[in-house]
């Protein structure tokens, strides 16, 4: 069975083999003076035991860091964590360099004898070490947990995003449903070749929407192909009273926009304004040359004689661009007309 400690942070199994190493020249240096590199064999065998105890010294101070992380998990609490592990990481120290250089005296090989004072400067030197890395890897476990936190707060806002966009979504969709189903039951009863052919094309269009009801945007050119098929409806909705005009450059039915967003505008326009074969409603949508398209309509309003909400596709489509970090304005003039500009995006970004 393999045996694997928690790590304070991601770094310190790379950290510890490379400062046990450095120390361990440092310190038999210190001890041990010129004696230390009088051999080969001298020089070999104290780097391996000293190696191994430095190496057994940063396990055991990495566990007693676990464990004070534990019992101080409060940030406010870390100038008491790290108190404690100054004194135990120095009295550990300590004593553990203590009995290695006994041990050195132990071993007939290394012919050593204790020496008071260079324990001292040894022991000194690990104290000194020990503070320098407390505070290196207190460091790196604050910047690790901040990053952490960074990463799981996008998330959060990313899934509270999408949740967002697919309530705005759900809003549309029985909407049009709604308005299509009525048109298909008048039909039924007038004239039933042509209620076959408008189910047909709803299917067109049901499927379009099934299609891409999991993305947040698809090219123009995609949409305006989905929008010939919807106002194909229409036109067994309304007949001459309807007339949109659509003049796009070839150049912009590449670029993004949201799905079904040109069919919630003309759907919006229908709900709003008085439609008749004598005074037909007149739809303009055409591209600019700042990467906007611009939807244009004039407006004869209808008398409502109680409260409706008319403009309620239409604002969850400002709202998801404003969710998309994109901009969708509606300005309505003095003349009665009612401007949309859209704003054509050069990629499709998933939220």
């Amino acid at each position: 069975m393999k045996l694997h400690r928690p790590a304070y942070n991601s770094k310190e199994w790379l950290i510890m083999p490379f400062i046990c190493f450095a120390f361990t020249f440092i310190i038999n240096s210190i001890y041990f003076g010129k004696l230390y590199y009088s051999s080969g064999l001298f020089f070999i065998g104290a780097t391996i035991i000293t190696y191994a105890e430095l190496i057994i010294d940063f396990l055991i101070c990495g566990y007693i860091a676990l464990l004070l992380t534990k019992r101080f998990p409060d940030i406010k609490q870390t100038v008491k964590k790290l108190g404690y592990m100054i004194v135990s990481f120095v009295l550990l120290s300590s004593f553990l360099k203590y009995l290695l250089f006994k041990l050195y005296e132990i071993l007939p090989f290394f012919k050593t004898e204790l020496n008071e004072n260079r324990l001292a400067w040894v022991c000194l030197s690990i104290a000194i070490a020990n503070i320098f890395l407390i505070f290196l890897m207190e460091g790196i476990s604050r910047y690790e947990a901040w990053q952490q936190s960074v990463k799981e707060t996008e998330l959060l806002n990313t899934n509270y995003r999408q949740t967002q966009l697919n309530a705005l979504k759900s809003h549309i969709t029985p909407h049009f449903l709604f308005n299509n189903l009525n048109t298909l039951s008048s039909l039924i009863e007038e004239n039933e070749d042509m209620a076959e052919d408008f189910l047909n094309e709803m299917t067109k269009v049901y499927r379009y929407m099934l299609k891409n009801d999991s993305d947040q945007l698809v090219t123009l050119d995609t949409e305006l192909q989905f929008l010939q098929s919807y106002l194909h409806l229409m036109e067994k909705r309304f007949g001459e009273g309807l007339r949109v005009n659509i003049d796009i450059a070839e150049v912009y039915k590449q670029k993004y926009i949201v799905p079904m967003l040109l069919q919630v505008i003309i759907e919006n326009a229908f709900s709003q304004n008085a439609i008749s074969r004598s005074k037909p409603l007149e739809i303009n949508i055409f591209s600019e040359d700042v990467d906007v398209l611009l939807v244009q309509t004039l407006r004869r309003p209808k008398i409502f004689s109680t409260d409706v909400e008319i403009e309620t596709g239409l604002d969850t489509m400002v709202k998801k661009y404003k969710l998309l970090g994109k901009q969708l304005e509606v300005t309505d003039t003095a003349g009665d007309i009612r401007k949309i500009f859209i704003q054509l995006i050069n990629e499709n970004v998933k939220a």
